[in-house]
């Protein structure tokens, strides 16, 4: 997703442009999780509750970057060998009716149908309820009945002290990539509208395939709405975040997706491209500008000594990260333009998450209050301007001073005897996966230059996955998810999650490992197994190449580099400015829906 508003920067010693940014307080504090006492070594401060075999050399090549300056040797031992712990993880699937074509996703992935006559079939997905309307016998235990009606109000599940249903997930045809808890049933009214309803007779999900409206239900009292129309259209509108719309559009026969965000009236857009796999479309994110490629090389190699950034946000105490305080710590020097660029985008995830929550809490009617975004006023930061250097040869500065008690207060910083959630070890986890992301970029660039259209689901999610290797993304959105114990948990925006496995066909999903969780109560805990769809997974690895591009961009490097607009992005069209309109329109039909 688009975060130009919030964009993040930060400044060296040696580039003085102070640029401040500002939001008022918040009016909903964000609940974090204190972070733990340091009482482990460094290598283990993963806080796991599994260990790979400590004598396996490890089977994953190491960021070829250069660690950030407080990363030690320890450190990075013990990162080895939890990547080789998951790098053995890789082929739990152990049915093969449940797991990826062996051959890899060459044999999965495939254009829609019929894109030279329009864009508009891609959309249509087997198993998305509207070739369920006429059925009376629904897959996976999806019986007919009356209990409920669409126009019937929906009981919203309890988040409060109870018995949860022990067992495994389960899986759904109906609702592809979204495993229910167990004891959960699906309904077909006379209709042939579907609800999924929890073990206690809450309502989970209602789908209304004449209108391909779906609205989920979180236990946390969110509420999702996505509208897949017959023309390819789709238009989402979570209650907690930016809701957007998307229209197809077609360049030179190639199927694009056009997706304009709507943030508080501001309209913004990104480019994408659909494929498919098994019975799941998904959005490969397509840049609108490709950076020089020197640009691309500067931002993956060392700097000949430490850099020393001045990020806003800690020096005048933002209040986006002053709630975020024992989550996450800005490194105090960078050795690669990578790592900063790993902060920035953890920074950014940080700012949507304060923005997010800081919206629910405004009462229908009244005006919603200003965010922590560039346009805001003077008085609240974002994060200051990038602390990059020339791409030749990178001004060096001065290794940072460990921080005084007074700067640790001043930043919220943790103290000595304690860690941010965010350990060194995820962050480096997270700078392999931004590495990944430039490298793409950098492929594709060089195929735009040479005209060359890349082939369906490259550089997407599934392709990643099939490398068989672990990966690390950011969450980006309200998940309602079902771990291995068959308790239901949520992940919000700047969790860190990571895939263990190749992405599984019939189901939809991949299966994660939490590493890093904000809040407590319905969160899923660190160390928790979820299956995670893999469209969600898809907008995860959209968002980190999204925000790494942007992050390229607020570098000093970048904003000097030239730039080229591929003929695809010359060919799309402006922000829809009927976004707006059509998002508050499927709220009041979702609302009527509901009751």
């Amino acid at each position: 997703m688009m975060l130009a508003a919030a964009a993040v920067s930060a400044q060296t010693t040696q580039n003085n442009n102070n640029n401040t940014r500002s939001a008022p307080p918040p009016k909903r504090p964000v609940t974090t999780t204190a972070a733990p006492a340091q009482q482990q070594a460094a290598a283990s401060r993963w806080h796991l509750p599994f260990f790979g075999n400590k004598n396996q050399p490890a089977t994953n090549q190491t960021n070829p970057t250069a660690a950030g300056a407080n990363r030690n040797a320890t450190g990075a031992t013990g990162t080895n060998q939890t990547r080789s712990f998951f790098g053995n993880l890789f082929h739990r699937n152990s049915s093969p009716a449940t797991s990826a074509p062996a051959n890899g996703a060459s044999n999965a992935l495939r254009m829609p149908t019929n894109q030279t006559a329009g864009a508009a079939q891609h959309r249509t997905l087997a198993g998305d309820g509207r070739s369920l309307t006429s059925q009376r016998s629904l897959p996976n235990g999806v019986s007919t009945g009356t209990a409920h009606s669409l126009g019937a109000a929906t009981h919203l599940a309890s988040v409060g002290p109870g018995p949860v249903p022990s067992g495994h997930p389960v899986q759904s045809q109906a609702f592809l990539g979204h495993p229910g808890p167990p004891g959960s049933r699906e309904t077909q009214t006379p209709k042939g509208n579907i609800v999924r309803t929890a073990a206690d007779g809450s309502v989970m999900d209602v789908r209304n395939p004449a209108t391909g409206m779906s609205v989920h239900h979180g236990p946390d009292g969110s509420r999702r709405i996505t509208v897949d129309k017959p023309d390819g259209s789709r238009v989402v509108v979570p209650s907690r975040g930016v809701a957007y719309v998307q229209h197809p559009y077609l360049y030179q026969a190639h199927a694009f997706d056009h997706r304009t965000f709507s943030d508080r009236g501001q309209l913004s857009h990104q480019l994408y491209r659909p494929y498919t796999y098994g019975a799941t479309t998904l959005d490969a994110y397509a840049p609108q500008r490709f950076y020089s490629p020197d640009v691309y090389q500067w931002a993956t190699t060392r700097y000949s000594a430490p850099q020393v950034p001045s990020w806003n946000y800690v020096t005048q105490g933002a209040p986006w990260f002053v709630e975020s305080r024992s989550y996450f710590t800005p490194e105090p020097a960078y050795t690669s333009p990578l790592f900063w660029l790993t902060d920035f985008v953890l920074a950014t995830s940080l700012i949507a998450a304060y923005n997010a929550h800081a919206g629910s809490a405004v009462p229908p009617g009244a005006p919603p209050p200003a965010q922590a975004t560039a346009a805001a006023p003077a008085a609240q930061p974002t994060v200051g301007q990038a602390a990059a250097a020339p791409a030749a040869q990178p001004t060096p500065g001065p290794a940072a001073p460990p921080p005084t008690e007074a700067q640790r207060a001043l930043a919220g910083s943790p103290a000595a005897d304690s860690s941010p959630e965010v350990t060194p070890e995820v962050k480096e986890m997270l700078a392999d996966e931004v590495s990944r992301q430039i490298k793409e970029e950098s492929v594709e660039a060089r195929q735009n230059a040479q005209n060359k259209e890349p082939q369906p689901g490259e550089g997407g999610i599934i392709q990643e996955l099939n490398q068989k290797e672990p990966h690390t993304f950011i969450v980006t959105s309200d998940l309602d998810l079902v771990d291995s114990t068959g308790r239901r948990c949520t992940l919000g925006e700047a969790d860190v999650i990571q895939v263990i496995s190749g992405p599984k066909q019939t189901t939809g999903t991949a299966e994660a490992v939490v590493l890093s969780s904000r809040g407590s109560g319905m969160k899923c805990e660190r160390a928790a197994r979820v299956d995670i769809a893999l469209a969600d997974l898809q907008d995860m690895q959209n968002y980190m190449r999204e925000t790494t591009h942007e992050g390229l961009g607020d570098t000093r490097t970048g904003r000097s580099a030239p730039t080229v607009t591929p003929a695809y992005a010359a060919a799309a069209p402006p922000p829809d400015s009927n976004a707006a309109n059509e998002i508050q329109q499927q709220q009041q039909i979702a609302a009527l829906t509901e009751g």
